[in-house]
Order: C-alpha cells, then sequence, then structure tokens
C-alpha cells in the first residue's frame, strides 16, 4: 500500500515513563519525538471509559510525519493528559481503543462528535489532504505497542479482506511470549 493513503494512529494511554529510557522521559514525548512537520493542539475534553470526576478526560492531538528509511507516514498521537495536575489522564487500554473506534463510528455514521473527535477529523483531514477524509479509508489495524507481529500476519489478513468483502474483522493467533516472567 501506497505511504500517501496510510495514517498510523497512535494512543498514549496517559502521562506515563518509559521503563526502558534512561532519560525518564514519558512514553508521549518520546513518540512526539520521532514525528517531524509537527503540531500540537491544546488539550481537548472527551468522556472516557471510567466513573465519577474520572469520566471527562483531556486529550492533546499531535499531527506530523514519522520518516525512516527515506519512507514517510502521515501520523496521529493522543497524548492523554488527564483533567487537573493530580490526574495522569490514564484510563486503560479499552479507553484508549474506543477514542479511536468510537471516533471512527461517530463520523461515519454523522453523530455528535466530541471536542476530541472534532479536533480529530480536522487533523486528519488536513494530513491526508483533498478527499482523503475518514470515509476514504479501507482498513484499520489496531495493535497494543508491546504486540509483536509476524511479518506474513498483516499480508496474509489483508488477502483475505481483498478476496471477500464481507469480511469485516479478522484476529490472528495470540501467543505469550513473557510466560516465564
Amino acid at each position: 500500500y501506497d505511504d500517501r493513503q496510510k495514517l498510523v494512529f497512535i494512543v498514549c494511554d496517559g502521562l506515563i515513563k518509559s521503563s526502558e529510557d534512561v532519560e525518564g522521559r514519558l512514553t508521549a514525548d518520546i513518540v512526539s519525538g520521532m514525528l517531524s512537520n509537527k503540531y500540537d493542539t491544546d488539550p481537548k475534553w472527551y468522556y472516557a471509559v471510567a466513573r465519577g470526576s474520572k469520566r471527562a478526560n483531556r486529550s492533546i492531538i499531535t499531527t506530523g510525519e514519522y520518516k525512516h528509511n527515506g519512507r514517510s507516514v502521515k501520523t496521529v498521537l493522543v497524548r492523554k493528559v488527564g483533567n487537573s495536575t493530580s490526574d495522569n489522564g490514564n484510563r486503560g487500554k479499552r479507553d484508549s481503543q474506543l477514542i479511536m473506534m468510537g471516533w471512527l463510528q461517530r463520523v461515519l455514521f454523522n453523530e455528535l462528535l466530541s471536542e476530541l473527535d472534532y479536533h480529530l477529523t480536522v487533523a486528519v483531514d488536513h494530513l491526508m489532504g483533498c478527499g482523503g477524509s475518514v470515509q476514504s479509508f479501507d482498513h484499520v489495524l489496531m495493535v497494543d505497542a508491546d504486540t509483536v507481529l509476524d511479518p506474513e500476519a498483516i499480508p496474509n489478513m489483508m488477502m483475505a479482506m481483498e478476496r471477500d468483502r464481507r469480511i469485516m474483522g479478522l484476529c490472528g493467533e495470540t501467543k505469550i511470549m513473557n510466560q516465564s516472567e
């Protein structure tokens, strides 16, 4: 697939520090540092998968390009930052999945958008250029950061979906690699 037609969508679960980074930087800052031609929004509100005061959450949207080995892919980074100075914004993996999947649903079915949804739509439309709206995407791949994909996994899934347009979703086999830890 042509890199001009790809969009990488990353959600960082709150203000979490990388245990692997000797400088103690936030994971979101490490990812943001990998992007060029960056633009950051102010924090935008959305309703999280949480209860009480944790339900209202905010995220910063960073758009840019990830460049590697002469290739460039447009990227949206959503950084959960919380709703107060004592809140790190982390609402868990399910909340992160729903940021993207809920946004896609609301845009595609013309439903009421949150402030975050609206600014995600504007960001993606701007990044993808003329005619590159959310409605033009054919496939969505969602993986956790600690997931290792077999090199043949994506091509095999894509071939299956191209062969049979009725396929709406696929899941690969999952093996736990750190069972002894």
